[in-house]
């Protein structure tokens, strides 16, 4: 099964899907009537088009043919979850939902969800914040308006030995962009975690940036200590600091001539948002924002 991302020509497959899912699946526990009036055939394309293109839409694909979809909001309201009727019970539900889920770490997810679909939602941790009552083209269906609070976020990068690949875009001291790649290996060595970074910045400047730090615990819970060396701004210490989704870190050399910044956020296990500035003596150097990927050796 291959989970990709909406694209504007599956919109009829999508339709297509939820009819039959709504008039198959659903009916089991809803009247023909509901399901009528629920899924009438007559779907308003603009307005699908719209909503699958503004929130993160995904697809589950099995052997070629479109199998289910869901979609969620950057508030974290997801929107719908369907699964073709003839792969029920297959984990489609359960990929797509973990996907999307993800795409909003931070946030607590709510969704409204019909008498077939609730006890899937209550197995994933949802809470059920009320029962409710709605009219779709004038019959009253019901459904239950569910919450799922934000999940703790357990941080991969720095915790685990992994190698992560960085894109990105490299800003000079006028601002100017540039491409920007380069990669970081975390490594453990005893009670000692060890970060090896490098970028590449490609433009009328180039600049190559690297640095060796070893990282050890904090004195206060969410903090760890780094102290390293990059050739080209000397010995360098600092500290990173976990704040739900996001990292922060901060640094100073050893000659306090240079300093520097970085966000980190957490999208997944595997994908970081990054985010930086580096100053000399209290002018920006540069900056860069970029995407971090875990890959496999």
């Amino acid at each position: 099964m291959e989970i990709r991302a909406y694209e504007r020509g599956d919109l009829d497959a999508l339709l297509n899907l939820f009819y039959d899912t709504v008039h198959t699946v659903n009916l089991g526990d809803y009247t023909q009537a509901q399901v009528d009036a629920w899924a009438d055939g007559r779907p308003d394309r603009s307005a699908w088009a719209k909503s699958l293109a503004a929130h993160c839409t995904l697809v589950a694909v099995i052997d070629g043919d479109i199998v289910g979809f869901g979609d969620i909001d950057e508030d974290g309201y997801l929107d719908r979850l369907y699964v073709h009727h003839a792969f029920q019970g297959r984990g489609v539900a359960t990929a797509l939902c973990d996907r999307l889920e993800a795409h909003v770490p931070a946030k607590a997810v709510t969704t409204h969800a019909s008498i077939t679909a609730l006890p899937f939602f209550l197995r994933r941790g949802y809470r059920l914040t009320r029962p409710q009552t709605v009219l779709r083209n004038g019959v009253a269906l019901t459904n239950f308006a569910l919450v799922k609070p934000p999940a703790a976020i357990e941080h991969t990068y720095l915790f685990r030995p992994l190698r992560w690949m960085m894109q990105g875009t490299y800003f000079d001291a006028e601002g100017a962009p540039s491409p920007l790649r380069g990669e970081a290996t975390v490594t453990r060595e005893g009670q000692t975690w060890r970060l090896r970074s490098c970028f590449q910045a490609c433009g009328k400047a180039p600049r190559r940036s690297c640095c060796d730090a070893a990282i050890e615990k904090g004195d206060a819970p969410g903090r760890l200590r780094w102290a390293g060396v990059d050739p080209a701004l000397g010995a360098l210490c600092g500290t990173f600091e976990m704040a739900g989704p996001a990292i922060f870190s901060s640094c100073i050399s050893q000659d306090e001539v240079y300093s520097g910044r970085e966000t980190l956020f957490f999208r997944d296990a595997r994908r970081y948002d990054s985010a930086g500035v580096v100053f000399c003596r209290g002018a920006r150097l540069f900056g860069w924002t970029a995407r971090l990927r875990a890959c496999d050796d």
